[in-house]
């Protein structure tokens, strides 16, 4: 393992948390152990026959990418990606050392963040010597990427250069390493150990704009020396939260116990807050060493009581893309393994070094329940199962169903205490748009929601359905599907009344739409035709232009125009996008047949008002539309009829999508 490991215990175990342990035990307001890792190629025994450490992990668009040390022999950062945080797949090496005199037989504690633009930077550590006899003497590098896989070194792969370097070479010191990164306001900040004076570990700040110039503010280029000391002592991760406006830390501590001797004290990991926006000021003193870091709570007391194995360290956050924060469970991973004594050698036991993670809630959100990791799969005390969408469960419709939908990874999941969930609110069925079909050659069904639909045969869903994929049950799989989920017909737009003969339905009573296409969105509402242009009506919910849908509802009328009200909106892509309809001012006026239909309208401004203007195409009639243009102008109007109220009468409307002035 690198030479920070080594350091970094050393400085734990000197540090006495008899007293701070029992004052800070109870500051947790929940927490929950997730437990370890399971990484595709490496877990279980006996591929994992070596140490794992420094999960570097961001959310990504709702999945799961990790960037952590593995010994191969030497210390190699991998990559792996996953749906829950938890189950790890697509394991490869990604970044190994270029020998040359400034980066030699390791590479370590990897942190990555991903910018708008869509480029990666990772920030990693390495010594220049490749034995410890003459000091590692180690620095911090960078390097860019657009896939989080395939890295460029700064400034090249052959002979990368240090962004911040090591000083004082020579002495047998570990130099800087540890580096931690979040991204704010335009500006990588970090947050580095610098050991290069052999006096104790300090841990240094620095902001840069491009990852390579870093000073004690961004735009300047300066030392190690001139970055300011903030912490006595090495942090974990120190990560931004917008949610407390401040920044957090995560590091590992000995919380030696009465009675344990040198060979049996065990680590925790904790969690402390800054004082201030910036993350300078940890405690009213600054810096103070980062055990005395205030407020500091124990995320291991209570979250993983387990203590097969007492040592805990390398404890990092999982973040969004530009390191930060940003939700109100903080999901903490960590290294736990067994711990050598004084005596031995301390590689002894690494094949046990593996990563966990636990969640926690601190005091700031007591009021909230545990946020568990997008997708991840639970089950409950009465064998449901459950996958999670940040503070949601959605359900699967049994648990034989979930493992046929998903062989080989019928482990995937953890067995959650009600008393964990019951808190958390119950959405939809989440398997949005799966596809199965029965080994007997039965029709496809594609499950949303509850709901299944129809294909005629496996041709018709080809045909509709080219890029699809489907998985195969059998028999008695198949019929759980079939009686846990309603039937919705056929995916045919044949298959449901027609616009026309809804409208003319009474208020409250239920309706059922199939394959009508989306002309326009309009804030928490859109509108649908039937694909012959023969009728179109408002929906409240959301939808994009060119979708088909399905919806299921009721009939109610807003301020005179037939709506309605969903409950369940079912969307696909691929429907055609309808030209709009055009119309003039006298046969807009001429009932509310048109109303719900996509159109297009034009004539001259007769009077313009804050929120909706009226007009005139040359005939006797004047429209209202609402959108702005200028009085006097011509214009064309993109938009949508609609209707409303007006003194005793209901008159169509237009909704404008655009407004075009003509000449």
């Amino acid at each position: 393992m690198r030479m920070c490991s080594l350091s970094f215990v050393l400085i734990v175990v000197c540090l006495c948390m008899a007293v701070m342990s029992a004052a800070i035990a109870d500051s947790i307001s929940k927490s929950y152990y997730l437990g370890p890792f399971a990484i595709s190629g490496i877990n279980p025994p006996p591929n994992d026959n070596t140490y794992d450490w420094w999960a570097n992990t961001m959310r990504v668009n709702g999945a799961y990418k990790m960037w952590w040390v593995r010994g191969a022999p030497h210390d190699r950062v991998y990559y792996a990606e996953s749906t829950d945080g938890i189950h790890y797949y697509n394991t490869q090496q990604v970044l190994a050392p270029a020998e040359n005199d400034v980066e030699k037989m390791h590479v370590g504690s990897p942190c990555v963040i991903l910018l708008p633009s869509g480029t990666y930077y990772i920030f990693y550590e390495a010594p220049a010597g490749s034995e410890y006899s003459d000091g590692p003497d180690g620095s911090i590098f960078m390097a860019t990427s657009t896939d989080g896989i395939h890295w460029n070194k700064y400034p090249s792969n052959s002979d990368p250069r240090p962004v911040i370097e090591g000083y004082n070479k020579h002495q047998s010191h570990y130099g800087c390493g540890l580096p931690t990164v979040f991204y704010k306001d335009g500006k990588f900040v970090i947050y580095y150990v610098d050991d290069c004076q052999g006096t104790g570990n300090l841990t240094r700040r620095a902001e840069s704009y491009d990852g390579i110039h870093w000073g004690t503010t961004a735009g300047l280029t300066q030392p190690p020396t001139d970055h300011p000391v903030v912490l006595y002592g090495a942090p974990g991760d120190i990560k931004y939260s917008p949610l407390l406006g401040k920044c957090v830390m995560t590091f590992s501590m000995n919380g030696t116990l009465v009675g344990q001797t040198a060979d049996n004290f065990a680590h925790d990991i904790y969690v402390a807050v800054s004082l201030d926006a910036d993350g300078k000021q940890w405690a009213t003193t600054t810096p103070n060493t980062v055990s005395m870091a205030t407020p500091a709570r124990n995320v291991t007391a209570t979250a993983d009581p387990d203590m097969t194995y007492r040592l805990r360290s390398f404890p990092t956050f999982v973040t969004n893309p530009l390191g930060q924060i940003d939700t109100k469970t903080f999901q903490v991973n960590y290294m736990k393994g067994k711990q050598a004594t004084l005596s031995e050698d301390w590689k002894i036991y690494c094949s046990t070094w593996d990563m966990y993670s636990v969640l926690v809630n601190l005091d700031a959100f007591s009021a909230d329940p545990i946020m568990f990791p997008e997708g991840f799969d639970m089950l409950d005390s009465s064998g449901t199962v459950f996958r999670m969408s940040g503070n949601t469960k959605h359900s699967y419709c049994n648990w034989e169903t979930y493992c046929a939908l998903n062989p080989g990874r019928e482990n995937d999941y953890d067995r959650v205490p009600d008393t964990n969930i019951s808190a958390i609110p119950t959405g939809l069925f989440y398997l949005e748009g799966l596809n199965i079909t029965g080994s007997s050659g039965q029709p496809i069904y594609w499950i949303y929601n509850f709901s299944r639909y129809g294909y005629a045969d496996q041709q018709d869903f080809l045909s509709q359905n080219p890029d699809s994929k489907t998985y195969t049950l059998d028999d008695a799989q198949l019929n759980a599907v079939i009686r846990d989920f309603p039937y919705m017909g056929l995916r045919s737009p044949k298959s449901a009344p027609s616009l026309g003969s809804i409208k003319a339905a009474g208020d409250g009573e239920s309706v059922t739409l199939r394959g009508k296409v989306v002309t326009a969105a309009l804030g928490d509402y859109f509108y649908a035709e039937e694909p012959d242009r023969s009728s179109g009506i408002r929906i409240t919910g959301n939808a994009s232009p060119g979708e088909l849908v399905d919806v299921l509802g009721s009939l109610v009328t807003l301020n005179g125009e037939r709506t309605i009200a969903s409950t369940t909106i079912n969307r696909f892509p691929g429907g055609p996008m309808l030209a709009p309809l055009g119309v003039s001012c006298a046969s807009t006026l001429n009932g509310l047949s048109t109303v719900g239909l996509y159109v297009v309208v034009w004539g001259k401004v007769t009077s313009a008002m804050t929120t909706y203007f009226t007009l005139n195409d040359g005939s006797t009639r004047y429209l209202r539309v609402y959108g702005k243009a200028t009085r006097n102008s011509y214009v064309s109007v993109l938009g949508v009829m609609g209707a409303e109220i007006r003194g005793t009468s209901t008159v169509p409307i237009v909704r404008a999508i655009s407004v075009t002035t003509l000449g």
